[in-house]
């Protein structure tokens, strides 16, 4: 009796242009089905590339190009009026903010003025937490409790992110960087 081929030694044909589609291709991910259809290495890399190009596209400009009605600084409490020494920080952290071990700096008298009502921040805060739901509660009281005791501060943006943070152990925690 002849040898048959197996169903998986079988190449397959491109539904869009009729290349063939070896099951290597299809194991790596390199060709395989889009909207239903089977497409080669070359055609799924032009409806990928072309997804991507149609992504893209759809971002919001860069600051500085079209309109800048998104770019207004956000106000996090209206009711709160500018104090004296507006233009200039001088930020004093709780006791404990930084955790045990952490030498408490006095406050820092730094000469360049605070960004008010512009764009763009001048400096930064950074607090972390480790990844429980009470650590995390615990860091926004802190972050509301600095703003509140900082009233001059306009947040300009914030970043947040996971990532290792060495203390005694090496452990995962929610770093934010809060600009102003």
């Amino acid at each position: 009796m002849a040898d048959t081929p197996d169903a998986a030694d079988r190449v397959l044909s491109c539904h869009q242009c009729g290349a063939s589609v070896y099951k290597e291709h299809l194991d790596n991910e390199l060709a395989g089905f889009y909207a239903g259809q089977l497409l080669c290495v070359h055609c799924m890399k032009e409806k990928r590339d072309a997804t991507r190009r149609t992504a893209v596209s759809s971002l919001p400009s860069p600051a500085g190009e079209g309109d800048t009605d998104d770019l207004a600084p956000i106000s996090l409490a209206d009711e709160l009026e500018p104090t004296e020494g507006v233009g200039h920080s001088s930020v004093q952290l709780p006791s404990g903010t930084m955790g045990p071990g952490y030498e408490e700096r006095p406050a820092a008298q730094f000469t360049r003025p605070l960004n008010a009502g512009g764009i763009g921040a001048t400096r930064c805060r950074t607090f972390h937490s480790k990844l429980s739901n009470e650590a995390v509660t615990h860091l926004d009281y802190q972050i509301n409790e600095w703003l509140d005791q900082n009233p001059d501060i306009e947040v300009k943006f914030s970043t947040s992110t996971v990532g290792m943070w060495i203390g005694k152990h090496a452990e995962p925690n929610l770093i934010v960087t809060v600009f102003y």
